[in-house]
């Protein structure tokens, strides 16, 4: 294994550390070498370890673009907005553009009902704040969000923006003592490159308050997390703070998952896998990005929202499945916790939920004949269940994720299989799935995690020999439970799996357009709010491919 990159830096490099506020959350989530190297800006610099990207549009670049015609330039909500989309226009998806102009009705809503600091008018700030010492070299903090300032500079104010509802998140102690600290001994940043340290000027005076604030873009939520003195500040940093800074900046860790494609270190990482061609596509002008069948199936039913999800714009939990899909997914989640029982024991035809006709497990609650459906199915899994063969299975490993970078696209593809364990020399992939239908002819093309598993094992990312692997599908239909054996041995099983993923992976990473498909799945697209083109209620978009869904499937 290879020593960490940023050992092998430039010393500078590693002496740099810079951090903003939103850095610091859960130090324990995601892959901690990433965020120790992030911190280096240094680092991310380095020859051959960073590409050009092409401009990406985030939900708070929008928002920020409006409210600073609003707050420096004077215009109105509405002004500012067609002046926005005038400028930007070409590189804003119109489904952001739709966001940010709710995003912004709901962040000036929300600062008008904030409480008023007796005797001062807080006024719109634009240069950022930032904080520099040296302690083993040279330290910088910033935040981000909007900043107010008193007339005479003694108050300070930030207002940190959140996509969603505050409804939905707790404050993050941490976050609030950095911004706390970095507005009570900031200084404003007058420049600066990426890869250097900021060039920062002189505090004009002294801050006697700092307020900050969480706003919630979705419905105007508003919460104030700190109010104090610079005394309180500095407390609050050294509590909360420093213990989150300290373990994300010390991080060794290499952990692949959800960092990986936005990480600079991913075509070296030595726990990441590497396998080129992974996908059939060969193009790296396209920035980096990650890839799972759930993507794939989103772009080929419809492309607009697949890119509004990808923007992370936010959407009710509760729209994301229709009633099929929550059954789907309770009887997965059901299966789950059954096969993390330890020790291992095979589900058994009566271990079902109770009352028949309404159960919940997790988020999930089903009720009314979903629910009876929900058990029936949950029962006659104990029929194929594959812990009932006993002692020749090990390794039961539920919720299996997977995740290996492809160099030839500069993907990263990720995989969560239902269940993976080992059947005396045989490594098996499980794939559990709820539908109507009893009989289906092309199971990979209907099932696409299936193809990704046979590709993946005849790659030998899930194991050294292909011909000591096998993919298993097992549907639990109305008539009752069905298992199909998949060996990725055979090259023309591997062929048609290749084919398969393939063709989701390379229509989603050519896209450049994203044009909506208005049909039936309006109806049940959770970011439709956000999409102009989307079929309404009356019926006068094109309708497109009016085919129903199916039983819904837990992805």
């Amino acid at each position: 294994m290879r020593d960490q990159a940023w050992l092998d830096a430039p010393e500078h490099a590693a002496a740099l550390i810079r951090m903003s506020a939103r850095d610091v959350r859960d130090p324990a989530r995601g892959c901690p070498q990433w965020r120790a190297s992030r911190a280096r800006p240094a680092i991310c610099s380095r020859p051959n370890l960073r590409k050009a990207k092409a401009p990406v549009q985030h939900t708070d670049h929008a928002v920020d673009g409006v409210l600073d015609l609003v707050e420096f330039r004077g215009r109105s909500a509405g002004r500012a907005q067609q002046e926005y989309q005038a400028a930007e226009g070409r590189r804003c998806d119109s489904g952001l553009l739709r966001w940010a102009e709710h995003a912004v009705g709901q962040y000036l809503r929300a600062s008008a009902e904030l409480p008023a600091v007796p005797g001062a008018v807080m006024a719109p700030w634009s240069r950022e704040w930032a904080i520099q010492y040296e302690q083993g070299g040279l330290r910088e903090f910033r935040v981000q969000g909007r900043r107010y300032a008193s007339a005479d500079g003694r108050i300070r104010e930030l207002r940190i923006m959140h996509t969603g509802s505050l409804e939905d998140r707790g404050s993050d102690p941490a976050v609030a003592a950095v911004a706390a600290y970095v507005l009570a001994f900031g200084r404003p940043v007058l420049g600066g490159k990426w890869d250097v340290p900021l060039v920062v000027g002189k505090i004009p005076t002294e801050v006697d308050r700092i307020r900050v604030i969480d706003i919630g873009l979705l419905d105007g939520s508003w919460n104030v997390v700190f109010d104090g003195d610079r005394n309180q500040a500095s407390a609050a940093f050294r509590t909360e703070a420093f213990p989150s800074i300290k373990a994300i900046a010390d991080g060794r860790e290499f952990r692949p998952g959800n960092d990986c494609a936005r990480c600079y270190l991913r075509r070296d990482c030595p726990a990441l896998p590497r396998r080129a061609g992974l996908l059939g596509i060969q193009d790296t002008t396209r920035r980096a990005r990650s890839f799972s069948i759930t993507n794939g199936r989103q772009h080929d039913r419809c492309p607009r929202q697949s890119r509004l999800r990808e923007l992370w714009l936010p959407y009710p939990k509760e729209a994301e499945y229709d009633e099929a899909a929550r059954l789907g997914q309770a009887v997965h989640e059901w299966l789950e916790h059954a096969h993390r029982r330890s020790p291992d024991r095979a589900c058994g035809p009566r271990e079902t939920p109770s009352p028949p006709d309404d159960w919940s497990v997790g988020r999930w609650a089903v009720r009314g004949d979903s629910a009876l459906l929900g058990v029936q199915l949950i029962g006659d899994h104990a029929l194929i269940c594959p812990l009932r063969t006993g002692a020749t299975i090990t390794g039961v490993r539920p919720e299996h994720s997977t995740v290996v970078y492809d160099p030839d696209a500069d993907v990263v593809v990720h995989a969560k299989s239902d269940l993976v364990y080992t059947d005396g020399d045989v490594l098996v992939v499980r794939e559990t799935k709820t539908t109507s239908q009893e009989h289906e002819r092309d199971l990979l093309r209907r099932y696409p995690q299936i193809a990704l598993a046979v590709v993946l094992a005849a790659e030998r990312v899930l194991g050294d020999d292909p011909a000591l692997t096998r993919v298993e599908l097992e549907l639990l239909t109305p008539a009752g439970p069905f298992k199909s054996t998949f060996h990725p041995a055979d090259p023309g099983l591997v062929q048609a799996a290749r084919e398969v993923v393939h063709d989701l992976a390379a229509a989603w990473h050519a896209d450049t357009e994203w044009a909506p498909r208005p049909g039936w799945a309006c109806g049940r697209c959770e970011v439709s709010r956000w999409c102009p083109d989307r079929l309404n209620d009356t019926g006068d978009t094109t309708p497109g491919d009016l085919t129903g869904p199916d039983l819904g499937e837990a992805e």
